[in-house]
């Protein structure tokens, strides 16, 4: 990790930089580490529109039933570099959950196999994955991943 932020991240001193200028603009750090390339901070409306030149609104969401806040503009810092990206200022999008769970009631699909006690044999494997070829390799690729020892 070290290496990687050494030829990709802040230098101490920009880092440095950042958390000086939060915390004389009046803004609390919570959290962030160089490592990681981030800055957590915490303040007030007034000083968040303060230190990053923005005025902060809230506007009707074009297509839910809610209004968000979000700044103006894009904000900006009285820095003598870039910084790559200042989130968290909106809430016009909102985390949904990706999986929901329901109450259904299941119904087994499943097949018997063709063995005794309706268990499953390799031909019915052969069956359900490869029916209707030669099983020859023809056009076929194999990988082989091996760890050493």
């Amino acid at each position: 990790m070290q290496e990687f932020t050494a030829r990709f991240g802040p230098t101490q001193g920009d880092y440095d930089a950042v958390i000086g200028f939060a915390k004389t603009s009046g803004l609390t750090v919570v959290g962030g580490s160089r490592d990681g390339m981030d800055v957590q901070l915490e303040g007030s409306v007034a000083a968040i529109e303060k230190a990053l030149h923005v005025t902060m609104g809230v506007y009707q969401h074009p297509t839910e039933n809610r209004t968000f806040y979000a700044p103006d503009r894009e904000p900006g810092v009285d820095l003598p570099f870039r910084l790559w990206h200042i989130s968290g200022l909106d809430n016009y999008s909102i985390p949904h959950p990706a999986a929901q769970h329901r109450n259904l009631i299941a119904k087994s699909a499943a097949v018997s196999g063709s063995c005794p006690s309706s268990s499953y044999c390799g031909s019915d494997m052969r069956s359900a994955y490869y029916g209707g070829t030669a099983l020859t390799g023809t056009g076929q690729t194999l990988g082989l991943l091996e760890y050493y020892g």
